[in-house]
């Protein structure tokens, strides 16, 4: 998912009530809510795209936006593995399994009789697993299987506390053997399955969306030229400024974190401003200059220095 709107570094002038957009979608269900925040407060959530919140901009700033997508099956699986401990040392040629989950919302529990496992339904969704040398004592992860876990919860009837089966078709002739649950309960085979609880299936993520308010002032009419850009150490700013005045210069990057600030006192006409980066990461960042008069945005690209 992704907020489309406002952009990274997006200015508004003066006071005024932001309309946030996000877009999101899930593949394998659909999203019930999307929630948004500024700064970490909850500001409200929307049930229905496009997916938006208002948000009252009253003071001056730089405000981080995010924003949640929750699915409508509760839960989002991150990863999922079953883990056995071996209970021999034989085994020493690769020999490989397909893991298949069972196609049932609560299989039954497996017994000793013929073709209790063979008339199990499979689980479209299979994964491989190559076995190499095999030591006693050692405990032993299956692949990653998300995909299988994700089926078996999205079947109709499924619900929490069900139980799960999962099959291992051996391909391979050399035997493996690992601690069963019924002679070791510490020591049998666990499924381990680390996944995102309440239904979140997805959080804005990479750049961050920042955005600003400045005072209502006259808008800054006159061209401001920043170069080098991009640069690394340093860059000069030229500008024709209304008035004789001080001014705030500060350096923010993508995220809205304050990186440096330099003051200088501004003569009305021509004014040629030195800014020193400092040491730091490259990327995006945003030069922003103000005072009573002017407020003025402009983006620049930092090297890593």
């Amino acid at each position: 998912m992704s907020i489309t709107n406002p952009s990274a570094g997006e200015l508004f002038m003066g006071p005024q009530q932001v309309t946030i957009t996000a877009a999101a979608s899930d593949p394998d269900g659909s999203i019930s809510q999307v929630a948004f925040f500024v700064d970490g407060i909850s500001i409200g959530t929307d049930n229905s795209a496009p997916y938006t919140a208002n948000f009252d901009l009253l003071s001056e700033g730089f405000y981080l936006l995010e924003a949640e997508a929750t699915d409508n099956m509760g839960a989002t699986i991150l990863s999922a593995r079953v883990i056995f401990k071996s209970s021999n040392g034989e085994g020493n040629t690769p020999s490989s399994t397909r893991i298949y989950g069972q196609a049932d919302p609560n299989p039954q529990t497996f017994v000793e009789q013929k073709f209790n496992i063979s008339n199990r339904p499979p689980t479209t969704n299979f994964v491989d697993w190559t076995l190499n040398a095999w030591l006693i004592d050692i405990d032993y992860p299956s692949p990653d299987l998300t995909t299988i876990v994700e089926e078996l919860v999205n079947q109709p009837g499924w619900q929490n506390g069900n139980a799960m089966a999962f099959i291992f078709d051996a391909t391979g002739s050399e035997r493996r053997k690992a601690y069963a649950y019924e002679e070791s309960q510490a020591e049998g085979p666990q499924l381990e399955i680390t996944y995102l609880g309440g239904g979140i299936a997805a959080r804005s993520s990479g750049q961050a969306t920042t955005i600003s308010t400045a005072p209502e002032v006259a808008p800054f009419k006159g061209e401001v030229r920043i170069y080098p850009n991009p640069t690394d150490y340093q860059f000069f700013i030229e500008l024709d400024s209304p008035v004789e005045k001080e001014v705030t210069i500060n350096l923010y990057d993508a995220a809205g974190r304050l990186v440096r600030t330099q003051e200088h006192a501004l003569v009305k006409g021509f004014n040629k401003i030195n800014f020193l980066t400092g040491n730091g990461q490259g990327g995006v960042h945003y030069i922003h200059l103000k005072n009573e008069e002017i407020s003025i945005l402009k983006k620049v690209i930092l090297l890593n220095r």
